[in-house]
């Protein structure tokens, strides 16, 4: 009980820990990465994050899925525009013009 006591007081959500031996030596070297237990909201979260979400959504609508309570195609469109960034090769404007045609025919 103690180790729980002590994890539920603790920031720390994890640690990772990783050792890697390069072929041409004796001795490993580790890699050791804490991850912090930090809530940050959505809309200060990265864009790449918000558009992967809408993204996940629009499969959540397709599929019909239980666990869309909330989701519409409005929702997912806009919540793919306020993450569209920089978009280079047109990727992601075209996945906005996919979901809003999807609306369409979904009606």
């Amino acid at each position: 009980m103690e180790y729980t006591d002590k994890a539920a007081k603790n920031d720390e959500l994890l640690t990772i820990k990783f050792r890697y031996k390069h072929p041409k030596n004796e001795k490993s070297n580790l890699i050791e990465k804490t991850v912090k237990n930090s809530q940050t909201p959505f809309d200060k979260s990265s864009e790449n994050l918000r558009f992967a979400s809408a993204v996940i959504s629009y499969g959540m609508l397709l599929r019909e899925s239980k666990f869309n309570n909330y989701l519409t195609y409005d929702r997912v469109i806009a919540m793919a525009k306020n993450a569209r960034g920089k978009d280079e090769d047109g990727y992601r404007a075209e996945f906005i013009s996919l979901l809003e045609s999807s609306k369409l025919l979904s009606r």
